[in-house]
């Protein structure tokens, strides 16, 4: 029973769609069912009919034939037909508006004209999320932002781990300019503070500033830390550059030292 009505809507289109191309085929850019799924079941169906309004003529001509074909169809297979005229220049004008409707009927309808390929591609765009209105093109846009969110997130982490290294390095750098042997990173700061900073030789503030950057370091690399406000990226770029610089004057005074001393033993 399901396999008889599927074959009478097919005829039923054939002779419609034949019957409608047949006199205004210069005039049509494309047909489309947009109840497929109702084509076993229903003796009723919705078809999409898109005129070219630019060339096209007597628009009520074209009704008086339309519905001449139904009659037709309804009278041979007692099927009817439900036809849904659009004009190009509307049509576009709703994909630009971002017409809810036209959209769903995109995504559920069945091409069965389109010999320019107008309609298939205009669906397969839609469902690419590539027509701005689409929920398509809303959940690409949210994916999209979603993905730059992590990259830009990835980026962040990685500016942490470039100030944990700086830190690192320019603290086992003092030390050893102050000829202690080179630490090991995780030691870095309590050999600073008992070598450095007792002696008064180094700010307490700018080993705070040290403690600070290798702690957010490890706790993104024991995973408890995977994001970054900028705010709070942007604070421990400055107290990381904060940290080197009064490194660089504390090497750049033992030097100086270093020279006195030589030049007195001169």
């Amino acid at each position: 029973m399901e396999k008889t009505k599927k074959l009478e809507s097919v005829e039923a289109i054939k002779l419609f769609s034949d019957s409608l191309l047949k006199v205004q085929k210069r005039n049509i850019k494309a047909m489309w069912l947009l109840n497929p799924k109702e084509i076993k079941f229903s003796k009723e169906l919705i078809i999409g009919v898109l005129f070219n309004d630019l060339s096209l003529g007597n628009k009520h001509a074209i009704n008086l034939l339309i519905k001449k074909i139904q009659k037709e169809i309804l009278n041979k297979y007692n099927f009817s037909f439900v036809v849904r005229q659009y004009y190009l220049s509307d049509y576009f004008e709703k994909i630009m508006g971002g017409d809810i409707n036209l959209f769903n009927e995109l995504k559920t309808s069945l091409g069965i004209y389109d010999p320019s390929r107008f309609f298939i591609p205009l669906r397969e765009l839609m469902l690419k999320g590539k027509i701005l209105g689409s929920n398509e093109s809303i959940n690409k846009l949210v994916k999209d932002i979603s993905g730059r969110l992590k990259r830009i997130d990835s980026i962040k982490l990685k500016i942490l781990s470039l100030l944990y290294k700086s830190v690192v390095d320019a603290g086992q750098a003092g030390l050893v300019a102050l000829g202690y042997p080179m630490p090991v990173p995780r030691k870095v700061a309590i050999e600073l503070k008992n070598r450095v900073v007792k002696k008064g030789l180094l700010s307490a503030h700018y080993l705070d500033y040290c403690n600070l950057i290798i702690s957010t370091y490890k706790d993104y690399e024991h995973g408890n830390l995977s994001s970054l406000s900028a705010s709070r990226l942007e604070s421990l770029i400055k107290k990381s550059g904060r940290f080197v610089e009064a490194i660089v004057s504390l090497i750049e005074d033992i030097e100086m030292n270093k020279e006195k001393n030589e030049q007195r033993i001169q």
